[in-house]
């Protein structure tokens, strides 16, 4: 690889680890709310393709190549485990999926980076790569398409982030595509690998506004938390006596209309 399109490839790279966090930052970021095991395949999987990006750079192909496909493995794993969580509805299942989706983006934006230059066998595993990352995001969306409404309300920031995740994918690869040194091959694997980020972008576009719709169509004004806010438009039975979901009842709060000494407040309280 010239020193110009060597200097293209760290430059591309650089500015998407200056928009997410590193391997290492992550563990104060997406992946410490993953479960472990999860967050450490993922973990591995980025500094794979780290080494794979080093490896290109250094003109060692066998070794990008066999990053890269380490980098596939880890994250193959994640995924899977990812999808078991998704499907099964259970409480760690959104924060599997956030981080999975996560560094599948991370992964199609680095590996992309690689093919500057690239020769055909380095192209030929990037871009592998780079369909393996959008293979496992789609298990994740089609996993979410599967549960019941309610347990799939908890996956709209999911399904938001990864809209537009798609988005930047297709300006990126656009942007590849035209201005870097490509084999043929890769670059038609761009061209196929943006049709399947745009299908992946309008299957969870449409599942973020079901989702939306049925907000909308309960009937009832409600606040942050998804519970009415109005008395009258509560279901029969539900009034201002019944605690809201996490907080104290509706009404006047206890011991309001007397005052109280303010050493006896708890903590955050402003008597009346």
């Amino acid at each position: 690889m010239s020193i110009t399109r060597k200097a293209g490839a760290l430059a591309l790279v650089a500015g998407l680890a200056a928009g997410v966090p590193t391997a290492a930052q992550a563990d104060r970021g997406d992946h410490v709310k993953a479960p472990t095991r999860i967050a450490s395949k993922l973990k591995s999987a980025e500094r794979a393709l780290e080494r794979a990006q080093d490896r290109a750079d250094d003109g060692e192909t066998a070794g990008a190549v066999s990053s890269l496909t380490a980098s596939r493995r880890h994250l193959a794993s994640a995924t899977g485990s990812a999808v078991k969580r998704v499907t099964a509805a259970a409480s760690t299942g959104e924060a599997a999926a956030a981080a999975v989706t996560r560094t599948d983006h991370r992964i199609v934006g680095g590996a992309a980076a690689i093919l500057d230059g690239a020769g055909e066998d380095v192209s030929t595993a990037a871009t592998t790569t780079i369909d393996a990352a959008l293979d496992g995001r789609d298990r994740i969306v089609a996993a979410i398409a599967a549960l019941g409404e309610d347990d799939k309300a908890d996956y709209a920031d999911v399904l938001d982030r990864i809209v537009e995740h798609a988005d930047d994918e297709i300006d990126e690869l656009a942007e590849t595509a035209a201005d870097d040194e490509l084999t043929d091959a890769a670059t038609t694997a761009l061209g196929e690998a943006a049709t399947q980020i745009a299908a992946t972008r309008t299957a969870a576009q449409a599942q973020l506004d079901a989702i939306e719709g049925a907000d909308e169509d309960s009937g009832y004004p409600t606040d942050d938390s998804g519970y009415p806010t109005d008395v009258a438009d509560r279901p029969s039975g539900d009034r201002g006596d019944c605690p809201r979901p996490g907080g104290r009842p509706h009404g006047p709060r206890p011991g309001a209309g007397q005052q109280q000494p303010a050493d006896d407040l708890p903590a955050g309280s402003y008597g009346t």
